[in-house]
Formats: structure tokens, C-alpha cells, sequence
């Protein structure tokens, strides 16, 4: 019995390698895409916290209060005014 070849095209059969070649270079790339904005975001992160520390003490050192001492202070002036309040009601 003879054997037959079965002929493939040339453009056919290098397309299934040449795909796999662009999915894996696909999949390398983002990879690596991926990689460079996770590590530019943790380089980001890191240099807003060190601007946000940087800008807290040139605040402290202008002596502007912080947020937590403008609470405390608003608290106190509530109190105060509660009794003022007080003393201004007539007595019996």
C-alpha cells in the first residue's frame, strides 16, 4: 500500500506557531506591563507619604493646629457655650 502525503500549505502551517509565538510575547508583555505599574504605584505611594510628612511639619512649624487639635478645641468651645448658656438663664 502506498502512502500518500498530505501536503499542508506553507502559510497554514506556520500560522499555529506564529500565533503561539504572539500569544506568548502577549502574555510575557503584560506580564511585565503589569509588574512596572505595581512597582510604580508602590514608588508613588511611598513618595506621597513622604511629601505628606514633609508637608505636615513645615504646617507644625508655622504653628497651624492639626485636625485632632481643631476637634479638641471646637469640643471646648461647645462646652463653653453650653455654660454660658447656663448662667445667662434666669434663676427661680
Amino acid at each position: 500500500m502506498a502512502r500518500t502525503k498530505i501536503r499542508h500549505s506553507k502559510p497554514a502551517a506556520k500560522a499555529l506557531p506564529a500565533a503561539a509565538k504572539l500569544r506568548a510575547f502577549t502574555d510575557s508583555a503584560r506580564t511585565t506591563i503589569e509588574k512596572g505599574l505595581a512597582n510604580t504605584r508602590e514608588a508613588v505611594g511611598g513618595l506621597e507619604k513622604i511629601f505628606e510628612q514633609r508637608v505636615s511639619l513645615a504646617i507644625a512649624r508655622l504653628g497651624v493646629p492639626t485636625s485632632r487639635e481643631l476637634r479638641a478645641l471646637s469640643r471646648q468651645v461647645a462646652e463653653l457655650e453650653s455654660r454660658v448658656a447656663a448662667l445667662k438663664r434666669p434663676r427661680a
